[in-house]
């Protein structure tokens, strides 16, 4: 009954409002709060039923936002206007509206807008799936940054962009859990670096030893020549020219090697998702269950299994700031080594 928002009772001449109780007329299709039509007993447009009267409403403007959060939050009221609680995206239970944090499992709440603020309507997350997979496990699962992945995953394209994915190369596959993606590019990255190495071998050797050089310090400790006479000078030294090419090579390998994370990281993740929902899936209809951890308290014995699977997926999935940071250590640890040979 939304569409008449913008139109009046006929009987006490208030406009209706959100949440109304309102019916129509069978015969010409006028709009009547209940009482009101129970207190005349009729239509109020009665008498205009013999010409062929038919009631039109008046047409909803569109509503204009002055922010995207205000948007938001019209949209979330709208869906549960009486509502006095909202529902955990990861173990679906009641929470406070304003809460950033799930009482019941502890989860983060995701503030952001889902595929048309649906994280926020049970009858189209609880009940949305995509490939077979509830989208509430799947929002579960991702935890963080609910609302990019969720369309990406129901638009299942085989490349798309991941700006994340781009910057931080094969670390942000440690940061989302990917570890055995994470790991290919990661051993790809440092073969391509250890390639490239041998193969510019010799001009790597002539620009080391330029840089010990006598020449590469006349130029540098206290020559009275300004920095563009300086890197004019460098400039023509063929060991500066080798080493330059060395380094471009380099960099378009480590770009290239990044628009493949940006351009495949979000259908990886997409299928490490869907399979670790299926896995856990498959275990519970082999009759495994969920006990609690007694690390945190008689808390987690009071929910349910579906919320102790909401919670395990969330846990399971979600990001790791400690993986990344690792991977880093690790890899400058294998670079330094590999160095002095």
């Amino acid at each position: 009954m939304e569409k008449y928002l913008n139109d009046k009772c006929p009987v006490c001449e208030k406009q209706f409002v959100s949440g109304d109780d309102i019916v129509v007329c069978p015969d010409c299709g006028t709009p009547h709060h209940r009482e009101c039509y129970k207190n005349v007993g009729h239509c109020a447009n009665v008498s205009k039923h013999k010409e062929g009267f038919a009631f039109v409403e008046t047409p909803l403007k569109e509503q204009k936002y002055s922010s995207p959060q205000e948007k938001y939050m019209a949209k979330r009221n709208e869906i549960a206007p009486d509502e006095t609680e909202l529902h955990c995206h990861i173990c679906g239970e009641k929470v406070e509206k304003g809460a950033t944090m799930c009482v019941h499992c502890g989860a983060v709440l995701d503030v952001q807008p889902i595929n048309d603020y649906s994280q926020y309507s049970k009858e189209k997350v609880l009940d949305d799936e995509i490939d077979g997979v509830p989208v509430a496990d799947i929002a579960a699962t991702v935890g963080a940054n609910t609302s990019r992945f969720i369309p990406k995953f129901k638009a299942n394209k085989k490349f798309s962009w991941n700006w994340s994915a781009f910057i931080f190369g094969p670390y942000y596959f440690y940061y989302r859990k990917m570890y055995r993606a994470g790991v290919i590019a990661t051993i790809i990255s440092l073969a391509s670096n250890f390639i490239c190495q041998g193969f510019f071998a010799q001009r790597i050797s002539d620009f080391m030893e330029l840089v010990q050089s006598k020449t590469y310090r006349e130029l540098f400790e206290g020559s009275p020549l300004s920095n563009p006479e300086l890197f004019s000078q460098l400039s023509q030294q063929p060991a500066y020219k080798g080493m330059l090419t060395v380094s471009l090579v380099m960099l378009a390998i480590i770009l290239v090697i990044r628009i493949f994370c940006a351009l495949f990281a979000d259908s990886i993740y997409r299928q490490q998702t869907l399979r670790t929902i299926k896995d856990v899936n498959k275990k519970l209809e082999e009759g495994e269950f969920f006990a609690p951890n007694p690390i945190f308290g008689n808390q987690q014995s009071e929910l349910s299994q579906k919320q102790m699977k909401m919670l395990f997926l969330n846990r399971r999935g979600g990001v790791s700031i400690f993986a990344p940071i690792a991977a880093y250590f690790a890899v400058d640890l294998i670079m330094s080594f590999i160095s002095r040979f």
